[in-house]
């Protein structure tokens, strides 16, 4: 759910609130003018029905102006809805519209007139009551939702980096990459798409790799002529589990995909990045260094190894929160908003993304560990093969994932139906008890002349004792059958 929606909704609540308070205005307005007329020496009927009007007023004022404070000052707290909150708040505006329309009638025969004021306040209140209690449910939801998922109507775009040039050293002292000095030959070379096409050659294969850096939508690799370039998309969904993202762009909400692209040629890795969220993770891979390098290959598969490093930790706590999940669907099914079906859905979606991206990222890595051109010494052929491997795997668990959803959300349509089969149950077992005493009261109920019944003393009872007799011998049938 979007956080315009959101604060939308919020807002809505607070209007709703600050007219409820209003609404208070003419029930006091009442109040006074009904403790006129009773000082004015009214009696009999008109005397109690006045003192009950006024009370009534009092109580109506009171009420309003009590509950739109509270849910004015709850509208200001951001804090999570709780489901009793909700419901509770819910409950309160439906007995402020049922008193307000009581009060109404009461107000009109107690003045004794049809005053075209009264009536349109009193309409006036129940659509002010109507409105707040949609906004206590609407409220509910977005209490429910806001945290978990996001709205997908447009994919987010990051912010774009012109002119950046970055150059990196592999220290073969300690086997780690670091910052070039000035004048420092450097193995990494960072840059963004306008740097990267300025230094590009015009022979074929720039041009191509040039063409594959400015269109990165997939992961791919390729391999000719002692060159190996290619692109790798990371999406949004797998960067959103991460905690390494600048305040700028979380600022902003949803994360972009990060777009990036390298190209290997001469013993030198070159790394394009288009957006801040690449030149992030560069600086993330700096940090979490851990594996002893020889050369610019290695240092492209710890940048991989750098990206998925924690997934599988992810996939593992996603597991276990769809298991929680499922086991609440028995034991809470009410508590469930109408948007969980969606919410799985959105869930079963993102590990699709995530298979997709696990797979085609440990493709490209074996296309580039089995390239001859690409002149790997043997234990760094072996890294690319475990690193492919922990990929496959990748894939395979969220594979595994995406089909628990399918699982728990036909688990949730289950429980629905079970549901829905309990209530049609119930009033089945309900109709069926007061059909046979629609019947005998309909029969009795055709005041014909010549009924011996109407004329026995006993008739009346004899009924009662036959209707209730009748009730007991259904309830328990039903009972005994297990119908409910």
């Amino acid at each position: 759910m979007s956080r315009h929606l959101v604060r939308d909704r919020r807002r809505f609540l607070r209007v709703t609130s600050v007219l409820l308070m209003l609404c208070g205005v003419p029930a006091l307005v009442l109040f006074v003018l009904l403790l006129w007329v009773l000082a004015s020496g009214v009696q009999g009927a008109m005397l109690a029905a006045s003192a009950f009007c006024c009370v009534l007023a009092l109580v109506l004022a009171v009420a309003e102006v009590a509950c739109g404070w509270r849910w004015l000052r709850r509208a200001a707290d951001k804090a999570r809805l709780a489901e009793d909150e909700s419901v509770a708040g819910e409950i309160q505006a439906i007995v402020l519209v049922g008193l307000n329309v009581v009060a109404t009638v009461c107000f009109l025969m107690a003045l004794r007139s049809t005053s075209v004021l009264v009536t349109l306040s009193g309409v006036a209140c129940v659509v002010v009551g109507l409105c707040h209690y949609a906004a206590v449910h609407m409220q509910k939801h977005v209490s429910f939702w806001e945290d978990v998922h996001q709205d997908a109507s447009a994919e987010p775009v990051g912010a774009r980096v012109e002119g950046l040039v970055c150059h990196l050293v592999l220290d073969r002292a300690t086997g780690f990459v670091r910052k070039a000095a000035d004048g420092e030959p450097s193995d990494v070379r960072i840059y963004s798409l306008d740097e990267f096409e300025q230094r590009m050659g015009t022979d074929q294969v720039s041009r191509d790799a040039l063409r594959v850096a400015a269109d990165v939508n997939h992961c791919v690799a390729y391999s000719y002529e002692g060159v190996s370039y290619g692109s790798i998309q990371i999406p949004h969904e797998e960067l959103e589990h991460d905690n390494w993202l600048s305040p700028t762009t979380l600022d902003r909400g949803r994360v972009a995909d990060i777009q990036l692209a390298f190209l290997i040629r001469g013993g030198t890795l070159w790394l394009v990045v288009g957006t801040e969220e690449g030149a992030a993770l560069v600086d993330r891979y700096l940090d979490r260094q851990m594996l002893r390098k020889q050369n610019v290959s290695t240092v492209l598969a710890e940048l991989i190894d750098v990206l998925v490093r924690d997934d599988a930790e992810q996939l593992v706590q996603l597991e276990t929160h769809l298991d929680q999940l499922e086991a609440n669907i028995g034991e809470e099914m009410r508590k469930l908003p109408g948007g969980f079906v969606s919410y799985i859905n959105s869930v079963r979606g993102d590990l699709s993304v995530r298979q997709r991206f696990y797979r085609q990222l440990a493709e490209a890595v074996d296309d580039l560990q089995e390239a001859p051109a690409t002149g790997m010494p043997k234990r760094t052929r072996q890294l690319y093969r475990q690193l492919v491997a922990r990929l496959r795997r990748l894939a395979d668990d969220a594979r595994v994932l995406r089909d628990y959803c399918q699982q728990v959300r036909s688990s949730y349509q289950d429980q629905i139906d079970v549901r829905q089969n309990a209530v049609v149950s119930l009033l089945t077992v309900i109709t069926s008890i007061f059909m046979p005493l629609t019947l005998i009261t309909g029969w009795y109920g055709m005041n014909w002349e010549y009924m011996p019944e109407l004329h026995n003393p006993f008739g009346y009872f004899t009924l009662i004792a036959m209707a209730a007799a009748l009730v007991t011998a259904e309830v328990a049938y039903f009972k005994w059958r297990r119908w409910f």
